[in-house]
């Protein structure tokens, strides 16, 4: 045999060919890796959108309603978080629509509740907004103004959302007034 390595089995040649396994491996490894946090963040992900109506209702769920308003929270309610100051629902209603709900009962308006069709809720999902009074002294953002609201939205393909938007924008959408003075 000589140094170079020839006439052994292998010989000089097997380097390479180790070191392109060792690369492979590898890469399989890193791709198992991302693959199984991928699909273990999706096993242990919350459900969105109306898959939230798949899972077994759970004593938070419960939706306390004012009388007028039952109907459209008897059927399926979920809890879909709590954000500024408010729990946030989805419902169902036996009448096939899909409605967000939020209920804050120490506010001076405890209860709202806004509704559309499943094919709309689909599309778009749903939107409500609070003017900067409707959010408790606690849970207020620093620097908002009575000029911004906050939009909070279920889409149909995530879990609730907000984010600060001009007071005009949400006084356009729901006619609310903000603050005491309406903005043009």
């Amino acid at each position: 045999m000589d140094p170079a390595g020839r006439g052994r089995r292998g010989g000089a040649g097997a380097r390479p060919r180790v070191r392109l396994a060792v690369a492979a491996i590898s890469v399989a490894s890193a791709v198992l890796i991302v693959f199984g946090i991928t699909q273990l963040r999706t096993l242990t992900s919350p459900p969105t959108g109306l898959a939230v109506f798949d899972r077994a209702p759970t004593s938070a769920d419960r939706l306390e309603a004012p009388d007028g308003e039952l109907g459209r929270v008897d059927a399926a309610t979920r809890l879909l978080g709590d954000v500024l100051g408010w729990s946030w629902f989805g419902t169902r209603t036996a009448d096939g629509e899909v409605c967000l709900a939020r209920s804050a009962p120490e506010q001076a308006v405890p209860f709202a509740i806004r509704c559309t069709s499943e094919d709309v809720f689909a599309a778009e999902g749903l939107t409500d907004w609070l003017r900067l009074d409707d959010v408790p002294l606690a849970e207020r953002v620093e620097g908002v103004t009575y000029r911004e609201a906050f939009e909070v939205r279920w889409p149909p393909d995530a879990g609730i959302a907000w984010e600060i938007v001009p007071a005009s924008e949400a006084q356009r959408d729901i006619r609310i007034g903000v603050g005491v003075i309406p903005l043009p």
